[in-house]
């Protein structure tokens, strides 16, 4: 565990000699050595000699592992040998292979399997793991169709959403529910786009007011007294859910699902998460519960904004809304619903995003708060972790996953590196959000989604 490599170890120790021949400034250093505990975002020290009044002293400079240069003349072993110890693994060691503890009911535990591998082998080989086991799991070749239908307008593949006769379109209700922030975000202003979109489509599309900076217990509540009464009139119903309200809609489900008159309940075919907030997010337990300056700092100063209210969305965040709950409970009540998944990929080679918009002052506080309190992470989108983002197992319900590459807002990211979700509002935007990416996505989505997700 990671207190135990920290307690075992001196807190600097030298760099390994190999890896001092990958890094091409090492020159201007002496003597380079790196923190233990630093796991995840490793740093590292030299000494500097300086002459001060006359005499010569000797002291430790502390550089960021993003000073550290990787020589460009590597090969493909070096640079992983490289980008597995800047994240916290030691070259030479063999990824660990599943032991019972990552396993639930029989079925591999996605999200404790590659926190073990971020823990023992560093975030490089975690990312990985993960890119492997998610190319085993359903939705490949969907995957293959969207980027097809997202870089040719006019391909549409048979017997998909888009060719669904207008007289039945009337009766299909998709449902979008905002994520965390406020109607003021360009997030919601790009799910409110796509609610447009699908409603000149012909079928029936609805915005969920709930209340996108309050907690998930709150939302299902609201939930609870309108939701039911919304669909009444539909023959089949579509959820589309980003971040946060994913996590609202698994918690209705949960605590107040059996309160849905069956016959409702059978109309549910399909809920679309968009880096859903499937099992609670890392950045979120330390935003709410690290006593670090930095967390500390955030929390008063959205109370002095007035913003009080979203730290119990935030809050809301941090918790595995299935706990405590028989996770076959949504399955039992809701027979026909099916699940797309589209979790985010960190992009960089460092396993970490370096598009999101939380990665920037948060990250590095984040990733050592986590390990100085001995809990494990593995490679994420900036605000959960991917693994974190597709259901648990033993759920019982059919998933599709399709995994991207990028930070939590997916509109910025990539289906592959290279193809952007979004590539015609999007282009080379990548440090915000184009609103009018809704549309375009569920375009392309609608030309490759098959009828088959909600029969």
């Amino acid at each position: 565990m990671p207190s135990a490599i920290a307690n075992s170890m001196p807190l600097w120790v030298d760099v390994p000699v190999e890896i001092k021949d990958m890094i091409s400034n090492i020159h201007s250093f002496k003597d380079l050595e790196y923190r233990t505990d630093s796991q995840y975002m490793t740093i590292f020290r030299y000494d500097q000699s300086r002459n001060l009044n006359g005499q010569r002293h000797v002291r430790s400079v502390v550089v960021s592992r993003t000073s550290l240069k990787m020589r460009s003349d590597l090969t493909d072993d070096q640079k992983k040998c490289f980008y597995t110890f800047m994240s916290g693994g030691q070259c030479g060691e063999k990824n660990i292979k599943a032991s019972n503890e990552d396993y639930y009911n029989g079925e591999l535990d996605l999200l404790s399997y590659v926190r073990r591998v971020s823990t023992t082998n560093g975030l490089y080989q975690a990312k990985n793991i993960l890119i492997e086991k998610l190319s085993t799991m359903p939705g490949q070749d969907l995957k293959k169709k969207l980027i097809d239908t997202t870089l040719n307008k006019d391909k549409k593949y048979p017997n998909t959403f888009s060719e669904i006769p207008q007289e039945e379109r009337s009766r299909i209700g998709v449902y979008l529910i905002l994520g965390i922030g406020g109607d003021d975000s360009d997030n919601s202003k790009l799910i409110r786009n796509a609610s447009d979109e699908i409603a000149q489509m012909g079928f029936y599309s609805e915005m969920l007011e709930v209340d996108p900076n309050l907690g998930s217990v709150h939302n299902a509540k609201i939930l609870k007294d309108i939701f039911e009464q919304k669909i009444e009139n539909m023959d089949k119903v579509i959820i589309v859910a980003a971040s946060k309200g994913v996590a609202d809609f698994i918690t209705y489900f949960l605590n107040y699902g059996d309160s849905i008159k069956k016959e409702n309940r059978d109309k549910i075919r399909l809920m679309v998460s968009l880096s859903g907030v499937v099992r609670g997010s890392y950045v979120a337990k330390y935003m709410t519960e690290s006593k670090s300056p930095m967390a500390r700092s955030v929390r008063t100063l959205l109370r002095l904004k007035g913003d009080s209210a979203q730290l119990k969305g935030i809050a809301s965040l941090a918790v595995d809304p299935w706990v405590g709950h028989d996770r076959t409970k949504i399955i039992s009540l809701f027979p026909n619903l099916k699940w797309l998944s589209l979790p985010s990929i960190p992009e960089a080679d460092t396993a970490l995003t370096n598009l999101s918009l939380w990665s920037g002052f948060l990250r590095k506080p984040v990733h050592r708060w986590m390990f100085r309190t001995n809990l494990a992470i593995s490679p994420g989108d900036g605000l959960v972790e991917t693994a974190a983002a597709i259901l648990p197992p033993g759920t019982g319900i059919e998933e599709t996953v399709i995994p991207v590459y990028g930070p939590h807002a997916i509109a910025i990211g990539s289906y592959e590196p290279g193809i952007r979700i979004a590539p015609e509002t999007q282009q080379q935007i990548y440090d915000e959000v184009n609103p009018a990416a809704g549309p375009e996505i569920l375009d392309a989505m609608f030309r490759a989604l098959p009828q088959s997700l909600i029969q």
